[in-house]
């Protein structure tokens, strides 16, 4: 997985168009449950959502704080150490990016989403979804209970996430949709 996403970075460090990724480096704060904080930009985490605030979860039939839980999932892992963030798209005007970042040289999203607490967004990679089914088979995380994906909540709830459009500064490789097991 880490390889497939070094290759798609050295893709976009590669590329000769007038716009380029850039690294974000520092302490990054938790701004949602899949949003990072650094340096004045709001980070979106590359390849991964994660439930949303007002989402609803439940294990054995209880109300759980759920986003809560995420928010701290992410708080521990930001706070190992420096977080290294390589953007993968432009700023927005906003100051919005989606980027790839790591902190001790581990992938933030792969941990995050092998914890159960991140689900992978297929238009943006494929590189998330094993570490995904690790983690349901395991009931981490979210999977523990009940939940439902994020981008159905929001679609069913009218909520709009306002996540940096997909165009990478430079082209990235064509990448096959994942392919679920059924029951998934």
């Amino acid at each position: 997985m880490l390889k497939a996403v070094a290759a798609a970075l050295v893709l976009v460090a590669a590329g000769s168009s007038a716009a380029s990724a850039f690294t974000i480096r520092g302490t990054a704060q938790v701004a949602d449950s899949d949003i990072l904080t650094m340096d004045g930009y709001g980070i979106y985490l590359f390849g991964m959502e994660s439930v949303e605030e007002r989402q609803d979860c439940a294990i054995d039939g209880q109300a759980w704080q759920c986003w809560a839980a995420a928010v701290r999932e992410l708080q521990t892992i930001l706070s190992e150490g420096e977080v290294v963030c390589e953007t993968i798209t432009e700023p927005t005007r906003t100051r919005q990016v989606i980027a790839w970042c790591t902190v001790n040289g581990e992938d933030i999203a792969e941990r995050f989403v092998r914890a159960g607490y991140g689900l992978p967004i297929g238009a943006e990679t494929d590189s998330y979804f094993d570490d995904m089914l690790e983690a349901a088979d395991a009931k981490r995380g979210l999977w523990q209970g009940a939940f439902e994906p994020p981008a159905q909540w929001r679609a069913r709830n009218s909520v709009f996430v306002d996540r940096p459009p997909f165009r990478p500064v430079n082209p990235l490789p064509d990448l096959p949709p994942p392919v679920l097991p059924e029951g998934r």
